[in-house]
């Protein structure tokens, strides 16, 4: 599939907002170049590439471009949007809350996850700073917070202030496609958190959002809630809906497809079907190559293959695979806590170094082997 918007265009775009001339001028014909998904945004990107210049409206410049990268965060281009963050003017991102907000974002999708973070604390503290913020930005930043927790779990109250923003795009403020998606990931904070009250209530209440939001991401967050509530057959048709959705618009890498295909290997292992399930988790882990940042779904992959591990007595592998689930990221899911104390309960030892030093008893082994939920979340 082709870009969206063109690195060039994009240079173009923020040049004339600030006065300047781009290096290079884009091809006038460019839009006609495109497929027919791609020319109508490019086409409307390049017809406002002159009302920044009248207006010299710079954060509308900053605005363009950050929906094209979203876009290209869809079909899992790091590379691509991280050509999006070169063409950002050091010198305009710091004028203001929101352009540092929206650059933040940028260097997030394109992976630079420790860079994205401390951009997204200076913005927090301007807009604490500020008299009187814009509520746009106080809603971006908490929409920020909640995509950042839902992949790295970093303490803090980013459900809250997710919660916050979900609001205030329901009663009519528009966020573009952050605000859009904001919805689906609160949904995925409360399963990070193993709270099935508020998760499943997230995702009835309000609109689920854009389309993508709607046929990827609802159902396959869709399918985790069903398997966590040990509803099979329907973690299995809101899996297949997802996966179906996710192929149709060429987002077979996407992070709902992460979400789907976590549902299938957890519906597989529940109904013991595990020669299925290495299949899953190879796609799982193909996936993951283009999301190096989401470590939180690093850990949850590995949470399901010590299910597998333990189903077929191979508790050499229970205890490996735990190990490298507790080295993966420092700040693992609340939940992901929850069972990685809940497994090491029922094999009879306390921590993951005592694992290694501890050999498993008979009846250890069978209590967590014969517990169907011992690995959820």
């Amino acid at each position: 599939m082709r870009p969206l918007l063109l690195p060039d265009t994009s240079k173009a775009i923020l040049a004339s907002a600030h006065g300047y001339e781009p290096i290079r001028a884009p091809d006038t014909n460019a839009p006609a170049k495109f497929g027919a998904v791609a020319q109508p945004r490019l086409a409307w990107a390049w017809r406002s590439r002159r009302e920044p210049r009248r207006a010299g409206d710079t954060d509308r410049a900053f605005s363009i471009v950050s929906e094209a990268a979203y876009r290209r965060a869809d079909l899992s281009d790091p590379p691509g949007i991280a050509a999006f963050v070169n063409l950002f003017p050091r010198e305009l991102v710091t004028e203001s809350a929101s352009r540092m907000l929206t650059y933040a974002l940028m260097l997030g999708l394109s992976g630079q996850v420790a860079e994205a973070h401390a951009w997204l604390q200076r913005a927090q503290k301007r807009i604490g700073d500020e008299p009187e913020a814009r509520a746009e930005d106080i809603a971006t930043l908490g929409v920020l917070r909640l995509l950042t927790f839902t992949v790295t779990a970093e303490a803090g109250d980013e459900i809250d202030a997710g919660r916050r923003a979900v609001e205030a795009v329901e009663a009519g403020l528009d966020l573009g496609v952050g605000g859009a998606r904001a919805r689906m990931n609160l949904v995925r904070g409360y399963l990070l958190l193993d709270k099935p009250g508020e998760v499943g209530l997230a995702l009835r209440v309000g609109h689920p959002g854009d389309e993508i939001a709607a046929l990827v991401l609802a159902p396959a967050l869709a399918a985790r809630i069903a398997l966590r509530q040990g509803r099979l057959s329907e973690a299995g048709r809101q899996a297949t809906a997802a996966l179906g959705a996710a192929h149709a618009f060429g987002l077979g890498t996407h992070t709902g497809a992460l979400d789907a295909h976590l549902a299938v290997a957890g519906t597989l292992i529940d109904r013991n079907e595990l020669a299925d399930v290495t299949a899953t988790f190879r796609r799982l882990e193909e996936i993951l190559l283009a999301w190096p940042e989401a470590g939180v779904y690093q850990v949850l992959l590995r949470l399901e293959k010590v299910r597998v591990a333990a189903a077929v007595d191979d508790f050499g592998g229970v205890f490996a695979t735990l190990g490298e689930a507790g080295m993966l990221i420092d700040h693992v899911p609340r939940s992901a806590k929850t069972h990685l104390k809940s497994i090491y309960a029922k094999l009879g030892v306390t921590s993951r170094a005592e694992t290694v030093q501890r050999p498993i008893t008979e009846r250890s082994a069978y209590a967590f082997r014969t517990d169907d939920h011992g690995a959820r979340w």
